[in-house]
């Protein structure tokens, strides 16, 4: 009885997944869509239908990036990503092997929640919020590089410019460190102890507020007066701050708990302007060692912060002014 319950469901399913799809697919013909437009549609219905069937939407999407349109990519798409598998594996190998642990270690703090159904209203106004707090930081880091741009088109000789830029940098970057001790390095070392002091009190929402500016401005200082460095942890990094200073600015766990706060912003703010959502929710779930409900509005925020900045255009006028 068991199993024919359980052929039913699959029946039904499959059903539900041909009737989305075949829905999509009869309203693009309606307007009258491009081929790609129109097999696109295809692929959302049948997204949509198995969202529901995993306990993470991540993995219908995945699943439909990695299956769909299989007869023009299949090939190259299969080489690219085995050859990179080698090659990422095998790093991890040899240097698990030597330390007997990853670069960027698990949480040891084992943080966790419990997921509720109006943690996803939560996560889409996080992250349109991260999308702000992002457009706060591309600002500044547009600020900084006309500021070096300018101050180095004032220094005719280039060898002097070349010493004088980073010099300068190094010193705006050394009196934030005073300022704003937790913006050294990329932050990777910080999050633990600034999550172990949220949570005992120590530091209030005015410390990782002022963090996440400093960050900011530090990030900007580094990348424009000649140091070697990326974007993407800093940006984790102000996300972190930014997440516990909400936690502590709410006070409330039951209303923001600690681990959505921090896994949203910390997935949000960099997600808003990076192309690589799906990156950044599976090192932040991995990372913290996240069950695939937690994980869950951790994705949400990331693709909200992300569709309002670049889905409307704002990014894009903001890089032409």
């Amino acid at each position: 009885m068991i199993l024919l319950n359980d052929c039913a469901r699959s029946i039904l399913y499959y059903i539900h997944m041909c009737i989305i799809g075949g829905m999509n697919q009869r309203w693009a013909e309606v307007m009258k869509y491009e081929p790609e437009m129109m097999q696109r549609q295809v692929i959302n219905g049948f997204t949509a239908s198995i969202g529901a069937l995993f306990p993470n939407p991540i993995v219908a999407v995945m699943c439909m990036l990695e299956v769909a349109n299989m007869k023009t990519m299949h090939s190259e798409y299969m080489r690219t990503l085995v050859q990179a598998t080698i090659g990422a594996c095998s790093s991890f190998a040899s240097f698990f092997w030597l330390k007997d642990e990853s670069y960027f270690p698990f949480n040891p703090l084992a943080l966790t929640y419990s997921f509720k159904s109006g943690d996803m209203s939560k996560a889409v106004l996080i992250g349109i919020v991260c999308a702000f707090l992002g457009v706060v930081h591309i600002v500044i880091t547009g600020g900084v590089k006309k500021t070096f741009t300018l101050l180095g088109s004032r220094i005719r000789n280039e060898k002097i410019r070349l010493v004088v830029l980073p010099m300068f940098g190094g010193l705006i970057v050394g009196l934030i460190a005073i300022l704003s001790p937790l913006t050294l390095g990329s932050g990777s070392k910080q999050t633990q102890p600034m999550i172990s002091g949220v949570m005992r009190g120590e530091f209030g929402y005015d410390i990782m507020f002022v963090a996440a500016l400093m960050k900011s401005f530090s990030s900007a200082v580094s990348i424009h007066s000649g140091f070697v460095g990326g974007t993407i942890f800093p940006m984790v990094f102000i996300g972190v701050a930014l997440g516990l200073g909400f936690y502590r600015l709410i006070d409330d766990p039951e209303t923001l708990p600690l681990l959505l706060s921090v896994g949203c912003f910390m997935a949000g703010i960099p997600a808003c302007i990076c192309p690589i959502p799906f990156t950044i929710v599976l090192m932040i779930t991995f990372s913290f060692q996240l069950g695939a409900y937690q994980a869950t509005p951790i994705f949400v925020a990331a693709i909200s912060s992300h569709l309002t900045t670049c889905g409307c255009g704002l990014l894009l006028k903001l890089l032409r002014l």
